[in-house]
Parts: C-alpha cells; structure tokens; sequence
C-alpha cells in the first residue's frame, strides 16, 4: 500500500513553495496562468518518498495552502487478501480493449488467449 498526494498551488502567490519544488528536484508540470510569471505547479509524490515530510510542512504554512488530493495505490496481492473490495467504475472512452494494460486483463483472461478471449474466465 501506497499513500499518493497530487499536489497544487499557483506558485506566483507562494514562490517559497516553487523554489523548494525546484531545490528538492521533484517532478512537475506547470500550467502557465494570463498575467502569472510561474503559474500552477502540480505534481505528485508518494508518502514514502524522503521528500515528503520537507513538502508536508511546505503544504501546512499559511496564508495559502496548495490542493492536496491523496489517493492509495494498492499491490494486487493486497487487493486480493482484502476481507472485501468496494469496485468503482472509472471513466472509459469507447470500448474496453485488453492492450490498454487495464487491471483486469490479468484476471479476466487468465488461461485463455488475449486477443479473441477463448478460454477466458
């Protein structure tokens, strides 16, 4: 199990919190804003990276305080040794298609032939 944050500020009202983005070399986008020299900074970065506790306290000064949208990853094994698992749909463009890597290919067409499904599950 992971915790996740997806992170966002407009770093032209918090230019401390940019420039330690920029020191610690976290990955980032920025999304240029009209009349804004940086813009808003996102990025993401798990509970479990050493920079986090640096980003953490960045996250809780005041005035402005960033979006924080945490999420967990969990490991397939986890998922499967769970008591009992909440499924929530998520959005899809067209048709479910095996090559897209999705999560239930593995599951869904073990033992059988990827591309027609025979033998699936």
């Amino acid at each position: 199990m992971e915790i996740y944050h997806h992170i966002g500020i407009n770093a032209d009202y918090r230019p401390v919190f940019y420039q330690e983005v920029l020191r610690l070399q976290i990955p980032h986008k920025i999304s240029p804003l009209p009349g804004h020299e940086i813009g808003i900074v996102t990025f993401d970065i798990p509970e479990s990276d050493p920079r986090w506790e640096t980003v953490k306290t960045l996250i809780a000064a005041k005035p402005i305080h960033p979006v924080d949208i945490e999420w967990i990853d969990f490991t397939p094994e986890e998922i499967i040794a769970a008591e009992w698992c909440r499924l929530i749909p998520a959005y899809e463009w067209g048709y479910p298609q095996p090559e897209r890597n999705m999560k239930w290919m593995e599951t869904t067409f073990e033992g059988g032939f990827i591309t027609c499904g025979n033998g699936m599950r």
